[in-house]
């Protein structure tokens, strides 16, 4: 937030936690947004089977978003390359377990993801400013 807005990142995050774009979960079904507790109550009715199925699903639609900004870093050569493909790979492996713990369970998952979630005016943005502020 620092390097890129020149602002740190509660005031960031402030700013923009209320923003969301309509590909991604929700505050709602995430059950808490960044920098805060989960409720007890979502904890007291938590399944695990229905947890994995959700945070599939949730992590599929964030790997589009993430995967976009590794190909804009990568043809822009942005400053957060590096980390943005670490991420991805992270992301990719973290997916990949919870796929494994699926199978292992017999847990059916939700329809797959595709890329096609993110509009392309959204994929697309020719603006360094704007490209930014879809990126945080």
């Amino acid at each position: 937030a620092k390097r890129t807005f020149n602002l740190e990142f509660n005031r960031v995050n402030e700013d923009w936690k209320l923003i969301n774009y309509q590909w991604l979960p929700t505050a709602g079904e995430l059950s808490k947004s960044l920098g805060e507790q989960i409720p007890i109550e979502k904890l007291d009715t938590f399944d695990l089977d229905q947890s994995l199925k959700d945070t599939y699903k949730y992590l599929q639609k964030f790997a589009v978003g993430v995967e976009q900004v590794v190909w804009d870093q990568e043809e822009h050569n942005g400053p957060f390359k590096d980390q943005f493909q670490d991420i991805e790979f992270k992301l990719r492996a973290t997916l990949c377990e919870i796929q494994t713990a699926m199978l292992e369970r017999s847990v059916i998952p939700h329809v797959d993801i595709t890329r096609d979630i993110m509009d392309d005016q959204i994929r697309h943005i020719g603006n360094s400013s704007h490209r930014n502020l879809r990126d945080w």
